[in-house]
């Protein structure tokens, strides 16, 4: 995400302005359903980063939720898929 480390984890509102603009809306309603369902997710959209270079990343992961299904926070791994989405 071209950010620097920080030690606190981001929220979804930080996370969500890193969204390409015109993926927002499908990454908002992905996210509702993968918090409604918790169960894993696997994603590909666009972000832009701080010098405004816009890459591909497939996110993948989880929520986390305690003894009584409430999510706690989302785990994942996003990686870069700039160069096959090109391809």
């Amino acid at each position: 995400y071209g950010l620097e480390p920080v030690p606190q984890q981001a929220t979804v509102a930080e996370w969500m302005q890193a969204v390409h603009r015109d993926d927002r809306s499908r990454v908002h309603v992905w996210f509702d359903d993968t918090l409604r369902a918790q169960a894993p997710y696997d994603m590909t959209f666009r972000i832009v980063l701080p010098d405004r270079t816009v890459r591909w990343v497939r996110s993948l992961g989880k929520a986390q939720t305690d003894g009584a299904g409430r999510v706690l926070r989302i785990a994942g791994l996003d990686c870069d898929v700039t160069a096959q989405e090109e391809a």
